[in-house]
């Protein structure tokens, strides 16, 4: 039997595959052509049409709504289970997806549903094999963890429309009381590392799936189920540079990870749902723990495979947070709140157009790493990242517009980034290099307001436009402020 020291690295290694104790730089980035789109990506202006902020596991109990509400999020990722809503044979039961659409109601959220296939009666023996296995090593998610193509495809597309026409607002079999019309549904989740079937199967699951969806909706965005994996193919393919990597405990070439079974495994079933798949989903979704700093080739990676294939779609982040803390690295609150604004600043930069921060609430079951990651506390007390998060959504609410901006000495391991928003522009800086980085860049105004990333605020005054600040690795706002506001605020 596992230990539960094994049994969570193995499950850290499924759902996240990019934390810091599996995949990590030893030397930095340098140049070959993936490497190069990879890390050109940034420096494009991104532009945004509605608010990317989301959050992942939905909490719908009176006394935690306003907690997710005051974070000013305008996403939230819902669950419609089948082994909830159809628990025995065509006997639906709808309370659970009621409670988390009112929720999102109630707190003026779009819900972005996720829909899962798996159910004990529906099993065949060899999922019930495999997933009583995990069961007996105790894992997290237990006898749900592996998925495959349902045996009576019928049965679980009739079940698919029912969930979309109930919650589809079209006043056909819609859920009592509902307020709006909600057209975003997720096709199963982390598909990668949870799939028993072929990769035809799969497509098959997508096309069923994405039809279901359309005989009760015609107008629905249908969003691909977490890609995981990503990181690595990313790596594989050069994405991330062309050097050795701490992967699996050891250091080795990407041409040795490439050749690794799981990444084979990832490739295949990445790659095909890519190409053959691409009628039965209108955007693109994947999942990032681990180091921000792998955003840029994760997304490169995804839109040149797209591209291939002769197609652009939108990509988002379902699930992305850190820090994703190792056991030999300590949690601290100021790394956290760093994590906050650096994953979502590279993400927006990158052009991701919905980010789902993993997580508000902690969820002990998966692990470590990811309470470290949770906005509250297991007393449910708001953490300093909490604030950060919040701090960060009013700063950009009105978002229109993201990009890097490029420092004239080529000096990469500076950051600096610019953000269009209804209120003006707001930059956001800071620096990787061990010695931190004196920095001057012109803002156009006579004044600027500095926010650390614990909403502490200053303001200076800038020489002939331009702001100089000391920059360290936490982030910093930067805001262009009129003289007058200055003098108001001083």
């Amino acid at each position: 039997m596992l230990t539960m020291r094994r049994i969570r690295t193995v499950v850290l290694l499924a759902v996240a595959f990019g934390s810091h104790g599996f995949l990590a730089w030893t030397h930095p980035e340098r140049g070959n052509d993936p490497a190069e789109r990879a890390r050109s990506i940034e420096f494009r202006r991104h532009e945004f049409k509605e608010s990317p902020f989301g959050i992942h596991v939905f909490a719908t109990s009176e006394e935690d709504l306003p907690v997710f509400a005051a974070t000013g999020a305008k996403w939230v990722r819902t669950a419609c289970l089948r082994k909830m809503t159809e628990p025995e044979k065509g006997k639906y039961v709808w309370d659970m997806c009621d409670r988390q659409i009112r929720g999102a109601e109630l707190a003026d959220a779009i819900p972005l549903t996720r829909l899962e296939t798996q159910v004990v009666w529906a099993m065949s023996e060899k999922a019930k094999a495999r997933n009583q296995n995990a069961a007996s090593t105790n894992a997290p998610m237990g006898d749900w963890t592996f998925v495959e193509l349902p045996a009576d495809t019928e049965r679980y597309a009739r079940w698919v429309t029912a969930c979309v026409e109930r919650y589809d607002g079209d006043g056909v079999d819609d859920m009592p009381g509902l307020k709006g019309r909600h057209l975003h549904w997720q096709i199963e989740n982390e598909l990668t590392w949870r799939w028993i079937g072929t990769k035809e199967e799969l497509v098959q699951l997508f096309r069923i799936t994405s039809e279901a969806i359309r005989r009760a909706e015609p107008e629905a965005k249908i969003v691909m189920g977490g890609m995981t994996g990503v990181e690595l193919l990313a790596l594989a393919d050069g994405y991330l540079g062309d050097q050795q990597y701490i992967f699996q405990g050891k250091a080795q070439s990407r041409d040795q990870v490439a050749a690794d079974s799981r990444v084979l495994r990832f490739r295949e079933l990445n790659e095909y749902l890519l190409e053959k798949g691409a009628s039965y989903f209108d955007i693109v979704s994947f999942h990032k723990y681990g180091d921000y700093q792998f955003v840029p080739g994760c997304v490169a990676w995804l839109r040149d495979k797209m591209a291939a294939h002769g197609y652009s779609k939108p990509t988002i982040s379902t699930e992305m947070g850190g820090p994703f803390i190792n056991r030999y690295e300590a949690y601290t609150e100021s790394s956290h709140a760093d994590a906050v604004i650096k994953y979502h600043v590279v993400s927006l930069a990158c052009g991701i157009e919905q980010i789902h921060w993993s997580t508000l609430f902690p969820t002990p079951q998966w692990g470590e790493s990811f309470v470290n990651t949770s906005l509250v506390d297991i007393h449910k007390s708001k953490r300093p990242a909490y604030h950060t998060y919040t701090l960060l959504v009013l700063k950009l609410k009105g978002l229109r517009a993201a990009e890097r901006m490029r420092l004239d000495d080529g000096d990469t391991g500076t950051r600096l980034y610019k953000f269009e928003t209804g209120n003006g522009v707001v930059f956001i800086a800071w620096s990787e290099r061990i010695n931190g980085r004196h920095l001057e860049f012109d803002i156009g105004a006579p004044s600027a307001k500095l926010t650390d990333v614990f909403g502490t605020e200053r303001i200076v005054a800038t020489v002939d436009g331009k702001v100089t600040l000391d920059l360290i690795s936490s982030p910093i706002f930067v805001e262009p402020i009129a003289d007058t506001q200055s003098k108001s605020n001083s």
